[in-house]
């Protein structure tokens, strides 16, 4: 079902949708700001295209919307934020991009001014939250409040955040099965990549729970009850999604200290096994180098057989220096620990 409205700002709306009192949604072929604060009965849920400078417009036609509101919608940061004054809550929440071929796990931002009356949302680039919203919308689920819907709007932020916690933890599941099976030479790369999404998530997630946590606690007078139990749910599951994410932070260093420690060994017991070469070497060098100088009056110079004497030397010089070295414990037990 669409309801027909014209309006001039119609290309910075993306979609619309009026909810009855039942809760049922209906699509709006575009909304006015002051349809949008007359609606009587039910209310409006519309999502603007922030790139488009009509939505400026639109936002600046809203009634007894706060301009610090304002000002967080329209305004480029992407600094996470949510206050409440004069009975609109507003705020920016990260939210995985979405594009033609489906989430990718980079980040969109989503902001929002909620009333008792309405929700606006929008935002720069496609986010994925808005998207399985509106498909969950558009397949007959019901919503009955302007609070309910951006609960449900909270939870499909974070089944997307958790998503790619889900995500990550499986690719580090499979680093750590080829770390413990002696094949660590490939996942100092792949360890990099995924502690460097892990930290962006638990950044995100941080900032959502602290901003959530501070609104909780502090419950500005004309914040509404239903509003603030809303809050409490959102931070709960917020809150628990920082956790898994900083856990998996922390098991994605431990294994990158893993990987360092079995490089650093397999380094350690190629640099003994050079150490040892070139000790044992370094005295028949010490030989040929003497006989090398060519100088009058060497040894075997004159003496049939010479070439021989030398190498027998340089043999004796690395077998004593064998034998010296393992009588004071620099070789042979060393075996046991490559």
């Amino acid at each position: 079902m669409h309801d027909k409205i014209s309006t001039p700002d119609r290309e910075a709306v993306v979609f619309a949708y009026r909810f009855d009192e039942s809760g049922r949604a209906s699509a709006l072929t575009g909304c006015t700001a002051v349809e949008l604060s007359s609606s009587a009965r039910g209310f409006i849920w519309v999502h603007l295209n922030l790139a488009d400078v009509r939505a400026r417009q639109f936002l600046s036609d809203l009634e007894d919307v706060p301009a610090a509101a304002l000002q967080a919608m329209l305004r480029s940061s992407d600094h996470q934020q949510m206050h409440h004054e004069a009975g609109v809550l507003w705020g920016v929440f990260p939210d995985l991009a979405q594009d033609f071929d489906g989430v990718r796990d980079d980040f969109a931002h989503l902001r929002f001014l909620l009333s008792d009356r309405w929700l606006v949302s929008g935002r720069h680039h496609a986010a994925h939250a808005i998207e399985t919203l509106r498909r969950t919308i558009e397949a007959g689920a019901s919503v009955d409040a302007p609070v309910t819907l951006f609960e449900t709007l909270a939870d499909h932020i974070a089944d997307g955040l958790d998503g790619a916690v889900t995500r990550m933890a499986d690719e580090l599941d499979a680093c750590e099965d080829r770390i413990l099976a002696d094949d660590s030479s490939k996942e100092a790369r792949a360890l990099g990549l995924l502690r460097r999404q892990g930290v962006r998530i638990e950044r995100k997630l941080a900032g959502v729970h602290s901003i959530l946590r501070r609104l909780e606690g502090a419950r500005p007078e004309s914040l509404s009850s239903a509003v603030h139990a809303a809050v409490i749910r959102v931070s709960h599951r917020f809150e628990t999604l920082h956790h898994e994410s900083h856990a998996l932070v922390e098991r994605t260093r431990l294994l990158q200290d893993e990987v360092s420690n079995q490089l650093q060994s397999s380094a350690n017991a190629h640099l003994y096994v050079l150490t040892i070469l070139n000790s044992v070497l370094a005295p028949a060098v010490l030989v040929t180098g003497f006989f090398g100088m060519n100088t009058a009056d060497l040894p075997f110079k004159d003496t049939p057989g010479g070439t021989w004497y030398g190498l027998g030397l340089c043999v004796l010089a690395a077998g004593l220096t064998v034998w010296f070295m393992r009588r004071r414990g620099a070789i042979g037990n060393k075996k046991d620990n490559l």
